[in-house]
């Protein structure tokens, strides 16, 4: 059976797909940049739809949007575009260019699990608008009684990551004093002072350790700080403990929205029927590259550990079984007669 397909040297979609779902963004980002250049004549969709997952998955939200206003313009998964790119706006706090997004992706919905999922955002972003609401009601009724209060300072946060640190840069929305700023990095909390009142929190989604952490002061609209992690080489979903679950869901629904448990015993009948009306080898890879290329990501991800990992001897599609296998240790299958186990090469 050839199944070559799962192998490809230059599929940087697979490989890149292979990459998110280990957390490796960055690698995964310079997969499906490689996919984009390897097809110039035509923008690869697909490669720019993942890597803007790649880019938001690391709190990049200003390059996964360019990557889907490029998608855009092909006219291809909108839905998948006008839905994502409606949640990074969520995350930079544009809300009003986020629910734009949200009303679209709405009018475009094709399921129940689709519409529910952008009914939860929506509600996110109404709790957010009233926040920003109040506050613009509070800091006017403020500024209307004293001509002589003390201006605030509001900071719009971004962040990156590497094996060892998270950095966390806190934008200024206007000048500020940096003599009259206190930082104060804790385990599991970062925040500001300005005139000895608190103008920005953050609680951190993990641990980290103050004494090796450092802060700059960049002119006087920015606020640089490296945060050093407690664990090296575990990847943060997320930074913000509040928004972390948000993330992961995000995260989960790469690379289709739907959250519709698959009925397996479902599919290995439709597989095994289609098996039956095909019984020649080509109709049997054609038939497997169908279900490769029209899966959604848990059943890639079965497809690609179960064959990769057992040497060619184990294709499944379900993810659940799969996930928790060694095929390469104590799950290990017996090898056909008269051959012996040998690493694939890549």
């Amino acid at each position: 059976m050839d199944l070559s397909f799962l192998y490809v040297k230059d599929d940087y979609i697979l490989h890149g797909s292979q990459h998110y779902i280990n957390e490796c963004y960055s690698s995964a980002i310079v997969c499906f940049t490689q996919a984009v250049k390897e097809n110039k004549k035509k923008v690869n969709a697909a490669a720019l739809l993942y890597r803007g997952f790649s880019y938001a998955a690391m709190g990049d939200h200003k390059n996964a949007i360019k990557d889907y206003d490029e998608v855009e313009k092909t006219g291809e998964k909108l839905f998948e575009v006008f839905y994502k790119r409606g949640i990074s706006y969520f995350f930079l706090q544009d809300y009003a260019a986020a629910h734009e997004n949200f009303l679209k992706s709405i009018a475009i919905s094709q399921s129940p699990e689709q519409r529910e999922n952008i009914d939860r955002w929506m509600s996110k972003l109404k709790t957010e608008l009233s926040k920003e609401i109040m506050n613009k009601l509070q800091n006017a009724s403020s500024s209307s009684t004293s001509s002589n209060t003390t201006q605030s300072v509001m900071f719009k946060p971004t962040w990156d990551q590497d094996a060892n640190f998270i950095y966390l840069n806190l934008e200024a929305l206007s000048s500020f004093d940096t003599k009259a700023t206190v930082v104060k990095i804790e385990k599991r909390q970062v925040s500001v002072e300005y005139k000895s009142t608190q103008v920005y929190t953050l609680a951190l989604c993990n641990a980290i350790l103050p004494d090796q952490s450092r802060k700059e002061f960049v002119g006087d609209t920015r606020l640089k700080l490296a945060l050093k992690k407690e664990i090296d080489n575990f990847n943060w979903i997320n930074v913000d403990k509040n928004k972390a679950s948000e993330s992961n869901s995000f995260q989960q629904s790469y690379p289709s929205s739907s959250k519709k448990k698959k009925d397996w015993d479902e599919v290995e009948k439709d597989i095994q029927k289609q098996l039956n009306a095909e019984p020649d080898e080509e109709g049997i890879n054609t038939l497997f590259k169908q279900i490769y290329a029209r899966g959604d990501e848990e059943t890639r991800r079965a497809m690609i550990k179960s064959f990769q990992t057992s040497g060619g001897t184990v294709l499944s599609t379900n993810w659940g079984e799969v996930k928790e296998k060694d095929y390469e240790g104590k799950d290990r299958p017996e090898p056909p007669k008269g051959q012996e186990w040998k690493k694939p090469e890549y």
